[in-house]
């Protein structure tokens, strides 16, 4: 049983991210076009998830900088894949509200860049491109109802 004295949040959710330091691990889209939100998790919530998936990871850094509404860590996210899986282009189908694109990205509040969390994968564009391809990075979703 969890006891809470004091301070009470009105949210529950305590996801954090990791940015490795091990060796790349990126899908090769050699010829293609890379759609960010195609594949991959896209509602990052209270469930008890790690995710490693370079998609993944490309597309929680991607709702990060739509939360920021910050088009350069947007253009920082498009570099890195292409400079990494060899693609001929990559196009953003992620937004916010479900109204303007394909696919309605999400991340609890409490772990958004609207409260300032889980954005050091921008503080650096090494830092940026460490989160979305070492193996080891990870999104560790959580929360403390238990």
């Amino acid at each position: 049983m969890k006891i809470r004295n004091g301070f009470v949040s009105n949210s529950s959710s305590s996801s954090f991210i990791v940015i490795g330091h091990k060796k790349y691990n990126v899908p090769d889209y050699t010829k293609r076009d890379y759609i960010i939100g195609e594949k991959g998790m896209l509602e990052f919530n209270w469930d008890i998830e790690d995710h490693f998936d370079f998609e993944s990871k490309v597309n929680f850094a991607t709702i990060q900088a739509l939360c920021m509404e910050n088009d350069d860590y947007i253009g920082d996210i498009k570099d890195v894949i292409k400079k990494h899986t060899n693609c001929r282009s990559v196009f953003n189908e992620i937004c916010l509200d479900g109204m303007e694109r394909d696919y309605m990205g999400y991340i609890d509040h409490a772990s958004s860049a609207s409260e300032d969390k889980n954005i050091e994968m921008f503080k650096s564009k090494d830092k940026l491109e460490r989160f979305l391809c070492c193996s080891d990075s990870l999104i560790h979703t959580d929360n403390d109802n238990y």
